[in-house]
C-alpha cells in the first residue's frame, strides 16, 4: 500500500496525518486537474483540532514539475465558507512510495504572484526516447530510431550543443526556444543586510561553450530554497529578443518554455552542413547566421560610417537591412605608405557600397580587412 502524508496548514498552524493514495499512479501522467480532483473531500486540520473539509479545488496551475515531484496550486473552497484562499498540492515519489502534501494559503497575494501563473520546470515528453536514440552507435539504426519518434504534437527545440555545433551567431527570440542543462549557478554575494544569497543567473552548456541566462521564473529564489534549480537540471527556454553570440558564449535574459517539446540534436550526422560562401554580402551573412571565423572571404556591404585610430587601424562599419552591423578594421601595416590605398580609404563615405577581402576573428565579432577590392 502506498503511503500518503497530508500536511495541512492554516496560516501558521499545521497537523500531520497518514492515509492511502488510490487515484494516481505516476507523477509523469498526473496533471493539476487530476490532482485537484483527488483533493476534493480531504479534511484539513489545525493545531487546535479544527477540521475543515475541501469541497472544491478549481483553476489549478502547475508551479513546478520534476520526475519525482509535482507542485500545483488552485482556488480552494472549504465547508466553513472559506472560498478566497489557495490550496498548494504537492505529490512526491520517494523510492516508489507516493507522498502528498496539502498546504492552505490564506494570503497568496503576499508572495510572488508569478509562481501561480507559470511552471518553473519545463519538460520534454520525448527526452528519454531521444537520449536512448543518441546512445545507438550504428548510424543507420540511430537514424531509424529518430525517424520512429512520435513528434506529432511536440515542438522541436534545438539543444545548446546543437546550436554550438551549427555555429549559430544568435539564439532565442520570438518563437525560437532552445534547450540546455545547467552546469553552473551564479549567486549574489552576501550583503550587510542579509545572509541569504539570491540566485542571479544560470549557465547552461559547459565550461568551454556556454550560455549565461537571467531567468525571470527564478526571480526571488535563494541558495538553499527547496525549488531552486540544481546543477544537472534541464530546461527549455524562451527569450523575447535574440541573444547574440560573444566568442564561445551567449549572455541574456530568458524565461522557461511552457509546453511539450522534443529536443532537436544533430540527428543526421551525414547531412550536409551549412555551406560557407567565398563571397557574401552583409545581408546574406546575417541571414545565414553562422560562424565564418578565419575563412578568407569577400565581403560586400553598405558603409554606415568610418573612423581612424592613428598608428593602429582604419575602421569601416557596414550595415545590414535588419540593422545589424559588422566592424571591419583595416590595419595600418596593410596600407601605410601606399598612396593609392590611402587615397582609396579617404574616399570611402557613408552610403558607399564596398567590397573587402579578409576574414572574421574573435568569433565573428570583427572583420579584418586584408584588401579593398571595390
Amino acid at each position: 500500500m502506498k503511503k500518503l502524508l497530508i500536511l495541512l496548514f492554516s496560516i501558521l498552524i499545521s497537523f500531520n496525518s497518514y492515509g492511502s493514495w488510490f487515484g494516481l499512479t505516476s507523477i509523469e501522467d498526473t496533471s493539476c486537474t487530476d490532482f485537484q480532483e483527488e483533493a476534493k473531500g480531504a479534511k484539513l486540520k489545525n493545531l487546535f483540532g479544527g477540521e475543515f473539509k475541501v469541497l472544491k479545488v478549481s483553476n489549478s496551475r502547475e508551479i513546478s514539475r520534476t520526475k519525482d515531484k509535482l507542485v500545483c496550486i488552485g482556488d480552494l473552497k472549504l465547508d466553513n465558507g472559506v472560498s478566497n484562499s489557495k490550496l498548494r498540492m504537492e505529490l512526491t515519489n520517494e523510492d516508489g512510495e507516493f507522498w502528498f502534501k496539502y498546504i492552505q494559503d490564506d494570503n497568496p497575494t503576499l508572495k510572488n504572484e508569478k509562481q501561480y501563473i507559470k511552471p518553473i520546470i519545463s519538460r520534454s515528453k520525448f527526452a528519454d526516447e531521444v537520449s536512448n536514440c543518441k546512445e545507438i552507435t550504428n548510424n543507420e539504426n540511430r537514424l531509424y530510431c529518430y525517424d520512429n519518434l512520435n513528434t506529432e504534437y511536440a515542438v522541436m527545440i534545438p539543444s545548446i550543443d546543437k546550436i554550438f555545433k551549427d555555429g549559430l551567431l544568435e539564439i532565442g527570440g520570438p518563437d525560437r526556444p532552445f534547450y540546455g542543462c545547467i552546469y553552473s549557478l551564479l549567486y549574489e554575494e552576501d550583503t550587510l543586510y542579509t545572509d541569504k544569497r539570491r540566485l542571479w543567473s544560470i549557465g547552461i552548456g559547459n565550461q568551454q561553450k556556454n550560455v549565461w541566462l537571467i531567468i525571470s521564473d527564478f526571480a526571488d529564489m535563494y541558495m538553499g530554497d527547496e525549488d531552486v534549480p540544481k546543477i544537472g537540471d534541464c530546461f527549455a527556454f524562451n527569450s523575447e529578443y535574440p541573444i547574440k553570440r560573444l566568442l564561445d558564449t551567449f549572455d541574456g535574459y530568458a524565461e522557461i518554455y511552457d509546453g511539450e517539446y522534443n529536443i532537436n540534436e544533430e540527428i543526421d550526422e551525414t547531412a550536409d552542413k551549412t555551406v560557407l560562401k567565398n563571397k557574401i554580402t552583409v545581408d546574406e551573412y546575417f541571414e545565414q547566421g553562422v560562424l565564418y571565423t578565419k575563412k578568407l572571404i569577400e565581403l560586400t556591404g553598405e558603409v554606415g560610417y568610418t573612423d581612424y585610430i592613428p598608428s593602429m587601424w582604419f575602421t569601416i562599419v557596414l550595415f545590414s537591412e535588419n540593422g545589424s552591423t559588422i566592424e571591419a578594421n583595416y590595419y595600418e601595416n596593410y596600407w601605410k605608405g601606399n598612396d593609392l590605398i590611402e587615397n582609396k580609404i579617404r574616399s570611402i563615405d557613408s552610403g558607399d557600397i564596398v567590397t573587402f577581402k579578409g576574414y572574421f576573428e574573435m568569433g565573428d565579432l570583427l572583420f579584418v580587412v586584408t584588401k579593398i577590392l571595390d
